[in-house]
């Protein structure tokens, strides 16, 4: 399982919403993550099959989605084709 708190003022706590957590949520149901790092506005984690998944803020599209969206709930990347 992931667990996230702090301030959510973009989401990047991927709890599905923008209010702050002063104690820790679960990050939707899923507990096949290895590793998480979080930013200041996003967060990046990859599960154990070596997906790799994003949310937050977005403005500049750090997220590595394609677009400029902003996501409050984790998000998989996906390779673009050469």
């Amino acid at each position: 399982m992931l667990w996230s708190f702090g301030w959510n003022g973009v989401g990047q706590l991927g709890v599905g919403d923008t209010e702050d957590r002063t104690a820790p949520a679960q990050v939707g149901r899923d507990t096949d993550w290895a590793a998480a790092s979080g930013g200041n506005y996003f967060t990046l984690a990859v599960k154990q099959d070596g997906t790799l998944w994003s949310w937050g803020d977005n403005d500049e599209g750090q997220l590595g989605l394609g677009d400029t969206s902003r996501r409050d709930t984790p998000t998989e990347v996906v390779r673009a084709s050469p």
